[in-house]
């Protein structure tokens, strides 16, 4: 598991926070927050320098905060004197890291070894207090009583050191990473602009040329690149933004360049640019009978950011009537679907309780929804209250100071000049100048968006969807009010842009993510939302206040005598803490956190999936969860009520879990691994009970119908990150316990299989029952609260199953000596042929033909064998198979004659590790990378290997290993890699068409030849369907995403396809790949 959570990019800032918790301890996440009682212990570190106690000589903050992480001490070393060299190397240093996403980072996990802690260096004062200012503000507004406070030092110190060169480049590169990965935060600094530009004009001057010149640094990129000009590889961190030049730069700058519309003079060059863009869009979409990919983007991320230029100017009307007027061009955008294709992208399928939202709804509600937005901004945080007065303070002193010498006047003249009304000083403007857009047929050239795309501009390649979760989940059918924006209001599609924005920008640490989306709220008009972490019995109260209906819940309270007094009491301070907040006009019912919520789980569930692993969007949730959970604690309010965050996830398993028989089948895989991903992280604890009446209903014998595919897999999950025994005794209700079974064959395959080896009678007498043993073990132990630590082999009883060296069995002596041999790293594979041969030999002149084929008895010893000996843990069966019983392995295997002989290893192992068959999957990966097998052999047997079940339908884990086998190649090899895993996945498509046609003739049987089997009957599968019904579905299912995920390789899967014996479900597959 250690290994899937490693993050491809990491960054040394990645350490435990301590939830921005205040100095005095209180939280302030749920009620006003509390100053200070010593305002100087409010001040971030850049401003306590010198006279105000700050240690001048501290670490930097980065590896300060590494070395707190690891609990050590941090050594004086004032008396270090480094040279020239090593404060150039410290300088650059921190030039690279120090808007928190430099390359310096990177370079100390890429170099293998050991982490090691960093040598300090003395840096120059400006070094030092660029780095601490850049370090406080990542904190910038998450306490409101910081805010005004850092506003005020933060510009001071940017007006007083501007002019030092280090300084000036750390500041602006750390703008950069705001505007890009922390893109909620670009209105709060934006306020922080524009006072440092009124303190001293060179910075706004030098902001705005910096941010212009990284858009033209994206154009001129994709110029050089479509003229084949040599040019920088477009790689983060390969320019002054230490991000990639990609389109969603352009809009998140365009965003900043509103946000300080005060000090720019020729504001209409922005204005034209953004003009420009949707003028390519459009041209773009027309020149095209379906979708183009490149202009939805441009399109909808431009016109989201249109009110961006009215966020800090809401009262300019001439500002106002250019923005609708450029909503009137958006207009022209003519929305396109790509029509049955996008059933192959919707997660979920409308129906009953559930609702999807296309992309290209929100693309034909864009500009109305915008525009209506123009004339009620109350969403965004508004800056100016705060900067105004700041400003206008400062320009005004600054024309005091500037005011000729020995101009005093008569003091009948002092009157008259009181009298008369002076003009406010206005902020210093700068002009940036036109942009020059590459030509339209330059930028059209990657509007497949494989380059010049950021993560999230990657996201339009395929049509996009939104699950609709809350208003349908159970709980909140009945509610009269919203509990979130509707998707096609300008609100909602802003945030979920914004959120995403953090999402796939600042993905290199998710600690960082989490803590964001704990603010989040902050970063805009709070009031527009109800109080964080506020449960739905609050917002029930608080939407019957807004009804304004003489409704007095304190009075019905006092009045009341259904409840004891303490508890009435209770009831009473939390009605007037409610009425209190809706006083001070916090009347709103939505939530941000499910805003938040919904925006993760719909990159989880998008189809075909995002180029974040899933693992990331779980890890995060989960830690979201146990960070909303402390501060909850931190606060005054203890009430487990609070944790709505938590709650949240549950109401939307519990969704999920409803609605399950809509999931694409794809995503109910994906849901069982966010399930137990976050279950795991909170003891395996979770509402069983709940589900108990469907396995009752529905019967333990179904093996495809979805919710016990989701329950069965998700127990067996659950196991795989822990024990058998924990999860059986400790978490699972009496009814679910026997999904714990794990066996592969029940005793009568068993006994079958192991006939062939040692005769009926015998096998009979000694083939064990899967799991006798251990419940056996479980019923001794069960209820204790400590579980001895068992190896696998005792843990599943493989000796048991282990036969060749029973007392009873002829051979016994031989096959012990062979075993022995395997063992021993001394013992020659020439032995071990001997001692074959003459097995071989004794089993063909027995005349009571016990055996059934002398070859395969071998190969299943040796095979066992060697299983046996690495079953302690897979790296010891690993170095085993490649020091000691490799070659014998592989000797054995050359020198028998038969076809079947590689899949009689297979059954071999899968003999062995019946009980934990996944286990048995994981060894023969390893033999099969060996070289002793090949993967078509093992794709064909996998699909084959159970009588009673498909495996890889019914089993996540043996979908998840042939995906292993799958992916053999990649875009990196050669030819000859990319032919190998084309046949790996028809051999794959070949199977899973034939097992396909096998439920549809069951399903046509069942149905009495009814020839109504199509794809609209399968739509509307419930929990009264056939097994064979559901197989089918789900069959389809998996044969799509393969589709989805393997469509780019050069696979006829029109002659696949053509294989289907249903003709309406043939035309379906030959869809989903355009054929």
């Amino acid at each position: 598991m250690s290994e899937e959570l490693s993050r491809k990019r990491q960054r040394p800032d990645e350490f435990e926070d301590d939830f921005y918790e205040p100095s005095n301890g209180d939280s302030t996440q749920h009620g006003e927050e509390q100053r200070p009682a010593d305002e100087a212990a409010a001040l971030p570190p850049h401003m306590m320098g010198g006279d105000n106690g700050y240690d001048d000589y501290a670490p930097p903050p980065h590896q300060a905060m590494d070395y707190e992480q690891n609990h050590e001490s941090v050594e004086d070393t004032r008396n270090i004197q480094p040279n020239e060299e090593e404060a150039g190397e410290q300088a650059d240093l921190f030039r690279q890291s120090a808007a928190g996403s430099g390359s310096y980072g990177q370079s100390r996990y890429d170099g293998g070894g050991p982490r090691k802690r960093q040598r300090r260096m003395q840096l120059s004062s400006e070094i030092q207090r660029a780095l601490e200012l850049c370090n406080s503000l990542q904190s910038f507004g998450d306490l409101a009583y910081e805010t005004k406070p850092l506003l005020t030092q933060s510009s001071e110190t940017m007006a007083k050191l501007w002019s030092d060169e280090d300084f000036k480049s750390s500041l602006l590169k750390f703008l950069g990473a705001v505007v890009v990965e922390m893109p909620q935060k670009t209105v709060l600094f934006s306020g922080l602009i524009m006072l440092a530009n009124a303190k001293n004009e060179q910075i706004g001057k030098d902001i705005l040329e910096w941010l212009k010149d990284r858009i033209i640094d994206v154009f001129d990129a994709i110029e050089k690149k479509g003229m084949d000009v040599d040019g920088d590889d477009n790689k983060p961190g390969d320019d002054q933004m230490n991000h990639e030049k990609c389109w969603n730069r352009i809009f998140l700058i365009i965003r900043m360049f509103g946000l300080i519309v005060h000090i720019i003079a020729d504001f209409d060059v922005v204005i034209r640019f953004i003009e420009q863009l949707l003028e390519f869009a459009i041209s773009l979409q027309n020149s095209h009978e379906e979708r183009s990919k490149l202009a939805e983007l441009v399109y909808y991320e431009t016109t989201l950011s249109i009110p961006y230029l009215l966020v800090n100017d809401p009262e300019n009307e001439e500002l106002k009537e250019k923005c609708k007027q450029l909503l009137s061009t958006a207009r022209k955008f003519e929305v396109k679907t790509t029509g049955k294709m996008e059933l192959f992208y919707r997660p979920i399928a409308n129906g009953d309780g559930t609702s999807c939202i296309a992309m290209s709804d929100l693309l034909q509600q864009a500009p109305e929804s915008t525009e209506s937005f123009l004339d009620n901004m109350t969403l965004f945080y508004d800056v100016m209250s705060l900067a105004e007065p700041l400003i206008k303070t400062v320009l005004s002193e600054t024309a005091i100071a500037v005011a000729p010498v020995g101009s005093e006047e008569s003091n009948d003249n002092e009157e008259k000049n009181e009298a008369k009304e002076k003009p406010e000083p206005q902020m210093v403007k700068h002009s940036i100048g036109d942009f020059i857009i590459p030509d339209a047929e330059i930028l059209s050239k990657y509007e497949d968006l494989g380059e010049f795309a950021s993560i999230s501009d990657k996201l339009w390649r395929y049509p996009r969807f939104f699950i609709d979760i809350f208003p349908r989940e159970q709980s909140r059918r009945g509610l009269e009010f919203e509990t979130r924006p509707e998707f096609t209001t300008y609100e909602s599609m802003v945030l979920n842009d914004i959120l995403t924005n953090i999402l796939s920008n600042a993905e290199y640490n998710r600690v960082t993510v989490s803590k964001q989306f704990i603010n989040f709220q902050r970063f805009f008009n709070e009031k527009k939302f109800s109080k964080s972490n506020s449960p739905l019995d609050k917002l029930m109260i608080i939407h019957d206040l807004g009804k304004g209906l003489g409704f007095d819940l304190i009075k019905n309270l006092e009045e009341s005598t259904d409840f004891e007094e303490h508890i009435k009491n209770q009831m009473i301070n939390s009605a007037r803490r409610i009425q209190a907040e809706f006083e001070d006009g916090y009347t709103s019912t939505w939530k941000m956190e499910e805003i938040i919520l919904n925006n993760i789980i719909d990159l989880i569930f998008t189809l075909p999936g995002s180029e974040m692993p899933q693992i990331y969007f779980e890890a995060l949730l989960s830690d979201t969860c146990g960070r909303d959970w402390t501060l909850v604690k931190r606060s005054q309010l203890h009430s487990n009520e609070s944790l709505v965050f938590s709650k949240l996830v549950g109401d939307c398993f519990r969704y999920f879990y409803e609605n399950i028989e809509k999931l694409e089948y794809e995503n109910i895989v994906r849901f069982i691994e966010w399930f137990v991903f976050q279950i795991s992280n909170f003891k395996f604890e979770w509402e069983w009970q709940e589900w108990v009446s469907d396995v009752i209903q529905l019967g333990d014998e179904k093996v495809y119908n979805p919710k016990l595919f989701f329950i069965k897999n998700a127990i067996h999950k659950e196991i795989l990150i822990t024990n058998y025994k924990f999860i059986r005794d400790r978490t699972l209700p009496n009814d679910l316990k026997k999904f714990a079974n794990l066996t592969l064959k029940n005793k009568e395959e068993l006994i079958d299989y192991d006939s062939k080896f040692f005769g009926k009678e015998f096998a009979e007498k000694n083939t064990n029952d899967p799991l006798e043993n251990i419940e056996d073990s479980n019923s001794n132990g069960e209820g204790g609260e400590d579980y001895v630590v068992e190896t696998n082999t005792d843990t599943f009883k493989l000796f048991s199953h282990y036969l060749f060296n029973h007392d009873d069995h002829p051979y016994n002596d031989i096959c012990r000596d062979i075993y022995m041999n395997l063992e021993n790293v001394d013992e020659s594979t020439e032995s071990l042929v001997e001692l074959t041969t003459k097995l071989k030999e004794k089993i063909e002149s027995d005349s009571s033909g016990i055996v059934e084929n002398s070859d395969e008895y071998i190969i299943t010893l040796v095979v066992q064998s060697i299983c046996l000996i690495g079953s302690r843990s897979f790296s010891v069966f690993e170095e085993s198979l490649n020091k000691v019983f490799g070659d014998k392995l592989n000797m054995i295997v050359e020198n028998t004659d038969n076809d079947r002989k590689k899949q009689w290893i297979i059954d071999a192992v899968l003999r062995i590790w019946n009980n934990e068959p996944r286990i048995g999957f994981m060894f023969i990966e390893k033999l099969l990378r060996y070289g002793t097998m090949d993967e078509v052999t093992v794709v064909e047997s996998v699909w084959n290997c159970s009588k009673r079940k498909v495996l890889p339908l019914c089993e996540v884990y043996a979908d998840e290993f042939l995906g292993r086998l799958l992916d053999y190649a990649d875009e990196s090899d050669g030819e000859e890699e990319l032919a190998k895993q084309r046949e790996i996945v028809e051999v794959y498509l070949e199977m899973s068409v034939s097992k396909l046609n096998g439920f549809y003739e069951e399903a046509v049987a069942e149905a009495e030849g009814n020839s109504g089997i199509d794809l609209q009957h399968l739509e509307g599968l419930n929990e009264t369907n056939s097994e064979a019904e559901w197989g089918l579905k789900n069959s389809i299912g998996l044969i799509v995403s393969k589709v989805r995920k393997y469509k780019s390789l050069d696979i006829d899967f029109a002659r696949l396809f053509e294989k289907a014996e249903s003709a309406d479900i043939r035309a379906h597959l030959q869809e989903a790949v355009g054929v």
